[in-house]
């Protein structure tokens, strides 16, 4: 009897522990807190992959947000354009000196104006004057010429002086500057070497002219360092925000803070901008010949 009792408990409670086991617990799900509760909004603002937008420009349209990204990459374009037509200049100067017992194109005999000789370098080594403006300056995509005469009108110095001679400090800049003015109120061409009332000799461009601004002679790359401190063409400051483009005797270009260094200083382009003056000069010239 006591073995029958005995057995019936021990299988009531083996039944009690397997009901308990047998038992689904609350799922964690279920206990976890819905995360997806909440606003629209909010669960927007959860999965969204949109940047946080700057704080100065909340509350702004999108388009004026973004207007100074788009400002900043224009400039960049443009400054490229500036730089290729210097470039390509620089070609035209070296194709003619190829043909010219390596001397670059002599100036325009024109006072004032800080040109090559346009008879000289148009149209046999320049085929697009358009190269002559500053795509910040001049809007020249659209630009044709219909006549010879109006192309020629073109190739000024309205965006960029070409200086013609040699030089790689301030003050070989500045007595090119008082050598070029005394050379034009004599009404001379700008074929030879100039010379400054202080007996400073200022040598015309041509390929080797950097031999004589080779400081080291024992280094090896010294003429290719020469040949890059010697400006060719020098871009008017203005046409772009802090500086202006320089091109060099090797063929590179550099965009240069104004007024910064040599020969982008302030006293070296406001000798460059006196010059302008002279043009007055020319054109009473042309006027009493007529």
């Amino acid at each position: 009897m006591n073995t029958q009792v005995t057995k019936i408990v021990l299988m009531a409670l083996v039944a009690a522990v397997l009901a308990g086991c047998s038992a689904t617990p609350p799922s964690e799900e279920a206990a976890r807190p819905d995360v997806r509760a909440g606003s629209y909004e909010r669960r927007v603002a959860m999965t969204t992959d949109e940047p946080e937008r700057p704080a100065d420009t909340v509350g702004q349209p999108i388009e004026e947000a973004d207007e100074p990204a788009r400002d900043e990459g224009r400039e960049e374009e443009l400054r490229a354009a500036c730089a290729s037509n210097l470039k390509q200049l620089g070609v035209v100067c070296k194709m003619y000196a190829n043909e010219n017992r390596d001397f670059f194109p002599a100036m325009d005999p024109r006072p004032g104006r800080l040109t090559p000789d346009v008879d000289a370098i148009y149209p046999e080594y320049l085929a697009d004057p358009r190269v002559f403006g500053c795509p910040a300056r001049h809007e020249t995509s659209e630009l044709r010429f219909v006549t010879s005469e109006e192309a020629r009108a073109h190739i000024d110095d309205h965006s960029y002086w070409y200086l013609g001679y040699a030089m790689n400090d301030e003050a070989a800049a500045l007595a090119f500057i008082a050598a070029y003015r005394k050379r034009a109120e004599t009404g001379e061409a700008f074929e030879g070497d100039l010379e400054s009332d202080a007996g400073v000799r200022i040598r015309r461009v041509r390929e080797g002219i950097e031999r004589f601004f080779i400081t080291d002679i024992n280094n090896v790359q010294a003429s290719f360092i020469a040949r890059s401190t010697i400006p060719v063409l020098v871009e008017r400051p203005g046409a772009h925000e802090d500086g202006a483009h320089v091109l060099y005797m090797d063929g590179h270009v550099e965009f240069l803070k104004y007024p910064g260094h040599f020969p982008m200083s302030e006293e070296f382009i406001k000798g460059l901008e006196s010059l302008d003056a002279l043009e007055s000069l020319s054109e009473y010239e042309e006027e009493s010949d007529e």
